[in-house]
């Protein structure tokens, strides 16, 4: 394993090519072993961003690895506020901030959308059957505090979750159930 931090631009300057073939020739390059490549930063332009968040068939599905409340190696490699915050950066930067989507379209490119797309059956919705996953939050007190060097820090603005059924979070606390269970396809 070469464990080596570089930016695209330097990596686009080291191959000869652009930074996003560099990106996709590290994809190619990794085939197999591709999980276990690590990359954070900033891979689109604002317009970029803008352009793929307001396409129609855009979903938001934040998939990342979560060690940080342990110590050792791989808790120094991960550490990500996007692990504690990614959902809510989207509606606070593509809602509240820019009003590129109202609210109502991107909590449905967030939950039913995902949940359809992936076959997560009696998920993403509000219906009778379903599984009780709700988020209670003030998007007027929507903050996301958490950095690079202090990814373990919980959102400002969220006061209730609710996974399964179970209340995990009241009042902005953890109430310590951990009713969270991996989804397989319906």
């Amino acid at each position: 394993i070469v464990s080596m931090t570089l930016t695209f631009p330097e990596i686009a300057e080291r191959r000869g090519t652009d930074e996003w073939d560099a990106y996709f020739d590290l994809l190619a390059d990794a085939g197999p072993q591709m999980d276990r490549l690590l990359m954070f930063g900033d891979l689109y332009t604002e317009q970029h961003l803008a352009d793929m968040v307001s396409n129609p068939m855009f979903m938001l599905a934040v998939d990342a690895v979560n060690s940080t409340t342990q110590p050792g190696a791989l808790a120094d490699r991960t550490k990500q506020p996007l692990v504690y915050a990614g959902q809510l950066t989207y509606l606070t930067k593509f809602v509240k901030q820019t009003g590129l989507l109202r609210l109502e379209e991107a909590v449905r490119k967030m939950t039913s959308m995902p949940a359809i797309h992936f076959g997560l059956g009696r998920r993403g919705l509000l219906v009778a059957g379903y599984a009780a996953d709700v988020v209670v939050l003030d998007m007027d007190r929507i903050r996301t505090p958490g950095t690079i060097t202090n990814p373990a820090v919980y959102a400002e603005g969220v006061d209730h979750v609710v996974v399964n059924g179970a209340v995990v979070l009241d009042g902005g606390a953890h109430t310590g159930a951990l009713p969270g269970r991996p989804l397989l396809r319906a």
